[in-house]
Order: C-alpha cells, then sequence, then structure tokens
C-alpha cells in the first residue's frame, strides 16, 4: 500500500497517500477498496468503468505540491465502497454493501 497513518474502523478504511514514495493516487485508492473488500486489488471492479484513472492522478499529482492541497474533494462510488480523496492525499472508503 502507497500510503501511511491507516486506520481501520468496521467497514471504512483511512489512509493518506505516501507523495514522498511517488507512485499514483489511484493505486492507492484500488489498495485502499481492496482492503474493505477482503479482496486482492486485480480481482476488483476496473476503476476505469466509473472514473478517469489518468484525469485523477493529475489532478491529485498536482495538488500534492500545492500550498493548499486540501482545497479540492473528490467523492465516488467504486467497488461496492463510497470513496473519498481530498488534495491533501487523504483517502477513506466506506463499503456500501
Amino acid at each position: 500500500m502507497q500510503g501511511n497513518d491507516q486506520a481501520r474502523s468496521g467497514r471504512c478504511y483511512r489512509t493518506t497517500h505516501d507523495w514522498a514514495a511517488g507512485g499514483r493516487i489511484t493505486r492507492t485508492i484500488v489498495e485502499a477498496v481492496a482492503e474493505v473488500r477482503g479482496r486482492e486489488p486485480a480481482s476488483g471492479q476496473p476503476l476505469n468503468e466509473v472514473i478517469d484513472p489518468d484525469a485523477l492522478d493529475r489532478l491529485f499529482r498536482s495538488r500534492s505540491t500545492d500550498d493548499q492541497p486540501g482545497d479540492v474533494r473528490v467523492e465516488f462510488v467504486f467497488g461496492g465502497c463510497e470513496v473519498t480523496v481530498t488534495g491533501a492525499g487523504e483517502v477513506e472508503v466506506r463499503s456500501l454493501l
């Protein structure tokens, strides 16, 4: 997982993307959803069926160097979960099932 500060509460999972380690925030999202669903990341729904992963990576990559990275927030449903991502790299995943 490309994150730190991971926490799990019931069917909710929170992590923070590690910008210093590089990598794509979409990878952190896919891994967080897999964690909540108890599955391998590759076995779930493809992220590109619900959102453009390249656009999401570009949006958050540009925010990682911003003075106020928390100003952006994106929410979407993916893999039976509600996903919230902030400009600070915080990823929260809540199971809807």
